[in-house]
């Protein structure tokens, strides 16, 4: 590997770090506001917990056909760098 396609690979690690971190962060912050909101929401209605679980079962059973298409486009891009195809 030539030092050019090694600055290159590195490059791409810093930005694809930057980007999680971004995400990590908003994510953070965001967890933080929808637990204050569910609290208040508890507070005010005692079947809240029993209608929210239901809820994320429902969520969870429509979006994973979407996660799995994007899992699979991620180990496509990595096998891609691993190979060098990519890079």
């Amino acid at each position: 590997m030539t030092e050019e396609e090694k600055q290159r690979i590195r490059a791409l690690f810093v930005y694809v770090l930057t980007v999680m971190r971004g995400e990590s962060e908003a994510n953070i912050r965001t967890s933080a506001e929808v637990a204050s909101l569910l609290g208040t929401v508890r507070a005010l209605d005692p079947t809240f917990d029993d209608n929210m679980e239901a809820w994320r079962k429902r969520i969870d059973e429509e979006v994973e056909p979407l996660l799995r298409v994007g899992r699979a486009q991620f180990d496509e891009s990595i096998r891609k760098v691993e190979s060098g195809e990519w890079i």
